[in-house]
């Protein structure tokens, strides 16, 4: 064996080494990617059930959220995971949720305010929901 070819036998491991390394660092960066997606899929969905529940406990006569914890999970998922994009529109519906609970408080008939204030703020804030969503597709 001569020089030339140890060279080229010694050129060809690395080559081969830094393939093999640029593969395994591709790869692990698309499952990270992957997993981040599911993740914010998952997050979607659960805020989107916790919403149901709000809705339907804005709208009943009677206050029937089901605990505290699901109204500060629902405040948390969109603050630390999605607060750009839906921020401003959950604070729009809490403010609204707001204006509902005081015309209950009053025994008055809330269904008015619900549906000219609150289901409004609800469905934008859904169809933001649903836009963030097809990020993650």
């Amino acid at each position: 064996m001569n020089l030339e070819n140890i060279f080229i036998l010694v050129v060809g491991a690395v080559i081969g080494f830094l393939t093999s390394v640029a593969k395994d660092l591709i790869i692990a960066n698309k499952k990270d990617k992957e997993k981040k997606k599911q993740f914010k899929r998952e997050k979607l969905e659960e805020l989107f059930v916790i919403l149901d529940k709000f809705n339907d406990s804005v709208m009943k006569p009677i206050n029937q959220f089901s605990s505290l914890e699901e109204k500060a999970k629902l405040g948390m998922i969109i603050r630390f995971y999605f607060s750009d994009e839906l921020q401003d529109s959950y604070k729009t519906l809490l403010s609204a949720s707001t204006e509902v609970l005081k015309v209950k408080l009053e025994n008055n008939n809330h269904l008015d305010m619900y549906y000219q204030r609150f289901m409004p703020e609800y469905q934008k804030l859904l169809s933001k929901i649903t836009e963030e969503s097809k990020k993650y597709l």
